[in-house]
């Protein structure tokens, strides 16, 4: 019963993300908001790059959602909750919202009767493994078929660029790329599409439910079928951080079983789907959201320090440069 529809989606643009706090195109999404025509850099600042809920309150750096090396580091948040706690672990925060709350309002119109599948998002770290068992979660996607009009399968670039797509074009899909880290428009992407789908089906959490929530769409998340938490092999879990593996595990089949989870509410069916506006609003930390000026103070754009946080970048990659040509000519030497 899919019909096809054209979407209403920004083009593509991209770029060289310095950090992963300049993913998603952070820099460009902050620097129209507080009215600067090129995007500066995000220096000396950490920014969430996405939704981190409170149960992963175990370690600062999964609350920042990447490593902070200076503990006097601003570390931009979400939620205040998320402050208070890294704020008492010794670090700087403040609570300002993630990028996506600086996203241009702009209101689309929505497809009647269309849902929006996003699988659980993998990695070259953290790979799905295509089985049988997988088969049951695109197995129940087809059954969507017959009850909505219009059936979209949305994926990251990097399972795009991992092959993931061509497993469900296979099965008569319609792929559309969503974000991408090197993309300047790729949460601008993910409003528009959260915007024009009436439902968004999925079968893991993360960003995407809270980007969906807080644009109008209706939720429905389903347990994982024939799929486990994987995080062994991911770079962040490795050395000293090894020892978050079990609990997060733990927290993640928690989270993901609709008996236990705090997130029950998201566990509808997806043509019963309900919209949670509000508390999406909450989770991107929306109330949060400080003016032109004041980012621009957080961001440290303001002439001065933009000055010197650039003076002070660009000078210590020119150090480097230069360590690294001096020990090619010493080994030239040898």
């Amino acid at each position: 019963m899919s019909s096809s529809h054209i979407l209403d989606l920004p083009r593509i643009k991209t770029y060289a993300p310095a950090s992963i706090t300049e993913f998603y195109g952070a820099p460009a999404i902050a620097s129209t908001y507080c009215e600067f025509k090129n995007p500066p850099r995000i220096l000396y600042r950490h920014w969430q790059h996405g939704w981190v809920q409170k149960s992963r309150q175990l370690e600062p750096n999964l609350v920042a959602a990447e490593f902070i090396s200076n503990k006097k580091a601003l570390i931009l948040v979400a939620r205040k909750d998320e402050e208070e706690y890294l704020i008492r672990e010794g670090y700087h925060a403040k609570a300002i919202g993630l990028p996506f709350c600086y996203v241009s309002s702009r209101q689309y119109s929505k497809i009647k009767n269309s849902l929006l599948v996003m699988p659980c998002h993998t990695s070259r770290f953290v790979p799905i493994e295509f089985n049988e068992k997988y088969k049951l979660f695109i197995n129940y996607v087809l059954e969507q078929k017959s009850i909505f009009d219009f059936v979209c399968i949305c994926m990251h670039q990097d399972d795009i660029d991992l092959g993931y797509a061509k497993i469900w074009e296979d099965f008569g899909f319609q792929v559309i790329r969503g974000a991408a880290i090197n993309d300047e428009n790729a949460l601008v992407r993910i409003h528009a599409l959260m915007s024009q789908f009436e439902t968004i089906l999925s079968d893991v959490m993360g960003s995407h439910l809270v980007y969906a929530a807080s644009s109008g769409a209706k939720i429905s998340l389903v347990q994982p079928i024939g799929r486990e938490y994987q995080n062994s092999n991911d770079p962040f879990f490795q050395g000293e951080r090894a020892v978050l593996r079990k609990p997060l595990a733990d927290i993640a089949a928690i989270e993901m079983n609709p008996k236990s989870s705090p997130y029950s509410f998201l566990f509808d069916e997806p043509k019963k789907a309900r919209q949670h506006i509000d508390w999406g609003l909450e989770q991107i930390g929306f109330r949060n959201r400080v003016s032109p000026c004041e980012l621009r103070h957080f961001l440290g754009w303001n002439l001065p320090e933009k000055l010197l946080n650039e003076f002070n970048y660009y000078a210590k990659k020119s150090i480097y440069k230069a360590k690294s040509v001096v020990k090619s000519w010493i080994k030239v030497e040898n």
